[in-house]
């Protein structure tokens, strides 16, 4: 492939990747906007790599026989372009939540306790498998304490077994919960 003039967005910055160059001579670059560039002298003469998917992030693997080293795209940005904050801040995460979105203003370091915190905040984030909601088994529980309805009437109306039921009634299942 011929080395053409590649066109950067405004204000996007090069960084050369510190890794030997290619049988081909090939060198690597990552820009602050998450993309990767293949080029033999100069960064801004080369293309740009399509990046593969490692772990569902995007990703790039270079192959020098017989290893391969595969790397994340968002780590690169961070290590390239981001300041580690301290030793503890060893995961990068994304601000908004998308996964290609590898722009360096929407990544960040973050310790692990971090992270956890941001992922739960997900809106995409699969909440647990629970049938029923909270506030769900409180009415079922109301319902129960007045005893004017049975257990099987309860639980036609939310989509359970009545042994479902009974186990939130004697505080087997959601014994948390209090009326």
């Amino acid at each position: 492939m011929s080395a053409k003039e590649i066109k950067l967005y405004p204000n996007e910055k090069v960084a050369v990747l510190p890794f030997k160059k290619s049988a081909k001579g090939n060198r690597y670059a990552v820009t602050n906007h998450g993309r990767i560039i293949s080029f033999i002298d100069k960064p801004t003469r080369g293309h740009f790599l399509k990046p593969g998917v490692i772990s569902n992030y995007p990703g790039i693997s270079f192959r020098s026989k017989p290893i391969t080293k595969s790397f994340l795209i968002h780590r690169l940005v961070a290590i390239h372009f981001l300041k580690k904050p301290s030793k503890q801040h060893k995961f990068v995460i994304h601000l908004n939540y998308k996964r290609n979105d590898n722009y360096y203003k929407n990544l960040k370091w973050a310790t692990l306790q971090e992270r956890a915190i941001h992922h739960r905040s997900n809106p995409n984030y699969a909440k647990a498998n629970a049938k029923l909601t909270e506030k769900q088994v409180l009415t079922i529980k109301q319902k129960l304490s007045l005893g004017k309805t049975t257990l099987k009437q309860i639980a036609l109306k939310f989509g359970v077994s009545d042994m479902q039921v009974h186990r939130i009634k004697t505080g087997e299942n959601w014994g948390r919960i209090k009326i």
